[in-house]
C-alpha cells in the first residue's frame, strides 16, 4: 500500500515536510510501521486495523465507540478492565460479575446469619428460662431449708422453757422465709 494523506501519520522532525528529508523518515500506516522501502508489519502478517484500510484516519477519528457499546479495546481490557488511549479507565466484565456474584452471596449469608440469630435468641430465651427456673427452684428450696431450722430452733426452746415463748406455729407466721419472690 502506497502512504496517502489520509492514512499515514508522519513521524520526525520533518513531519510537516516529510519528502525534504535526507534520512527516510518513519510512517505509521494502517498496514503498520513503514520506513523509506522497508515495511515493518504486524508479527504473522495479521493486522487488526487491515479492515479500515480505506478510511482516512480523519474519519476514523471521529467515528467514536465501536458497535457493541463500547470502545474498541482487546479482549482482556473487555473482560479484566485497563485503560484506553486516552487514558480512561475501564472496569471489564469480570470484575462487575464477581461484585454482582458477591452482593448474591452476601444477601444469602445475611439470610443465613438472620436465621443463626433466631435461632441462637431462642436458645438464649430457653437458656434463661432454665436458669430462671432452677434460681427459683434453689430459692424455695432454700426458704425450706431456712423455715425448717427455725422451726427446730423454736420447737427446742419451747420444749427447754414451755410457755416461755411463743408457740412454733405462730412464730413460723411471723418470722418464716417465704419461698417465693
Amino acid at each position: 500500500m502506497v502512504p496517502n494523506q489520509y492514512n499515514t501519520l508522519p513521524i520526525g522532525r520533518n513531519a510537516a515536510n516529510a519528502n525534504m528529508s535526507v534520512v527516510p523518515t518513519p510512517q505509521i500506516t494502517a498496514n503498520g510501521l513503514q520506513m523509506g522501502n522497508a515495511n515493518f508489519s504486524p508479527v504473522g502478517g495479521y493486522n487488526p486495523m487491515s479492515q479500515f484500510e480505506s478510511v482516512p484516519i480523519n474519519v476514523m477519528d471521529s467515528i467514536g465507540p465501536m458497535p457493541g457499546g463500547g470502545q474498541d479495546f482487546s479482549t482482556m481490557q473487555r473482560w479484566f478492565g485497563g485503560t484506553n488511549e486516552a487514558g480512561a479507565s475501564t472496569m471489564g466484565y469480570a470484575p462487575a460479575a464477581l461484585g454482582i456474584g458477591q452482593f448474591g452471596l452476601n444477601a444469602y449469608m445475611g439470610l443465613k446469619n438472620y436465621g443463626l440469630a433466631k435461632k441462637q435468641l431462642s436458645l438464649a430465651k430457653d437458656s434463661f428460662n432454665f436458669n430462671k427456673d432452677l434460681s427459683l427452684t434453689n430459692l424455695e428450696n432454700q426458704a425450706n431449708l431456712t423455715n425448717a431450722e427455725l422451726a427446730d430452733r423454736q420447737n427446742k426452746r419451747n420444749i427447754q422453757n414451755p410457755g416461755m415463748f411463743e408457740d412454733t406455729a405462730s412464730y413460723m407466721a411471723n418470722y418464716g422465709v417465704k419461698g417465693n419472690v
